[in-house]
């Protein structure tokens, strides 16, 4: 059959719809849906008409997508199912919907531009130089980065590579430099567009130290940060990011005996932290396709993961198994770093003479070991002891540096009332 060209003029929200409708009737609809994602689409009920699609995994028809999007998101049905009866329909069927795909792409990629200039222009007038040319060089690697998901499908030439594997030698494009000095001391930052595991048994302060290092990081550097809190509530995350910025006991919030304005926690998280940490929880996502389709949409620098166990799959070991598997590419396709906490079974400790875990505790640890450039371990000591003298020590254990070749243990001077990490305690 022969295909038209894009010669006929359409609005961007006209060939989304297009390409909606190619991803349930297209023979291509697999590999369609398999490299398409939430952010190509401009028009939001575009993009949750997709998430849908996706979800029902190439079962979806217009009947069920629409019924969905009724429950779901309460758009009435004959509104949702416009989407596909407003179409063209000669051109759905003779319109190529990979050229379809590639137009979306260039169309995002002008949006992100926008985005970013607008951005840089900020950044420009308002910052210090010093702190102005980080930040601009910031965003110009997430540019790069950009051009080649979007634009760059053909395979690379030589130059290309070279360029690419330059820019990761040369700067800081092939890392995120992190809030925590002794983690920047030792391996430089975290590898982007690759994985990390921390493993902590319960109660061994897995939040409090992912919250402390994702906060202080994206305040530091100016990054776009994502937890994805699947155990607390966004609003307890919250708590614990805005306790040492405004120097307020996590127990005194618990008990009433401290009051915090609003306007207080707004200056933390739109001053201090640049208004770019999104915090998800689980009235936002419950499934691993969702916390991609998440990193996706928001393409973030740096994404905490608390804790994978919590996830909701159909099998809890093959199902954990495919959902790093799908993290690691959600990483590579946002040149990001995902930390993905674990949380170790307090049983495997019975008996033995080190309660540190080890990269062999981990739960289905071929998986995660392997999938992992970097791999962490929590202990703190108070919860075996109970030595109220070792209430602010807590243990960081490198198991695994894939470049930095970095393994050990150090201590760090910790107040878990302040949700603080504090820094390397003094030997």
């Amino acid at each position: 059959m022969a295909h038209i060209s894009l010669d006929k003029e359409l609005s961007d929200a006209e060939f989304e719809k297009l390409f909606l409708d190619s991803l349930l009737h297209h023979k291509d609809k697999d590999k369609l849906l398999h490299n398409s994602f939430p952010s190509l689409f401009s028009v939001d009920l575009h993009r949750k008409t997709f998430g849908i699609i996706k979800g029902l995994n190439g079962k979806a028809d217009i009947v069920s997508t629409c019924k969905i999007l009724e429950t779901k998101y309460l758009i009435n049905q004959a509104v949702s199912a416009d989407i596909f009866m407003s179409i063209d329909r000669y051109m759905a069927d003779h319109l190529d919907p990979w050229t379809v795909l590639q137009f979306l792409k260039e169309m995002l990629y002008r949006r992100i531009i926008i985005d970013k200039a607008s951005n840089m222009m900020n950044v420009a007038e308002s910052s210090p130089p010093l702190e102005c040319a980080g930040q601009i060089a910031i965003q110009t690697a997430k540019l790069l980065a950009v051009e080649r998901i979007l634009l760059r499908s053909k395979r690379s030439s030589s130059d290309e590579l070279a360029e690419i594997t330059a820019s990761r030698i040369n700067t800081d494009g092939d890392v995120v430099r992190t809030g925590h000095p002794f983690i920047n001391k030792r391996l430089y930052g975290l590898t982007r567009s690759s994985l990390s595991s921390l493993l902590a048994q319960p109660s061994h302060l897995k939040s409090t130290y992912t919250d402390h290092l994702i906060s202080s990081t994206v305040e530091k550097y100016g990054y776009t940060g994502l937890i994805i809190s699947l155990e607390d509530s966004k609003e307890e995350r919250v708590k614990r990011i805005i306790a040492s910025r405004l120097d307020v006991s996590l127990k005194a919030m618990r008990f009433k005996r401290a009051k915090v304005p609003q306007e207080d926690i707004e200056k933390v998280l739109k001053v201090n932290l640049h208004d770019r940490l999104t915090i998800l929880d689980s009235g936002d996502v419950v499934t691993p396709e969702e916390a991609c389709n998440a990193i996706m949409d928001l393409k973030p620098d740096i994404v905490a993961i608390d804790h994978i166990q919590e996830f909701q799959v159909d099998d809890m070991v093959l199902g954990l198994i495919r959902a790093v598997r799908s993290l690691k590419t959600a990483a590579v396709r946002c040149n990001c770093h995902i930390i993905i906490a674990s949380q170790v079974s307090d049983k495997k400790f019975t008996g033995r003479e080190s309660k540190a875990p080890t990269a062999a505790d981990a739960q289905w640890t071929s998986a995660l070991r392997q999938a992992s450039s970097e791999m962490f371990a929590l202990y703190y000591p108070i919860q075996d002891t109970k030595n109220e003298f070792q209430k602010n020590l807590l243990q960081l254990h490198f198991l695994k540096s894939r470049f930095a070749h970095t393994i050990g243990m150090i201590e760090l001077e910790v107040d878990p009332d302040k949700g603080l990490i504090i820094g390397e305690f003094p030997k």
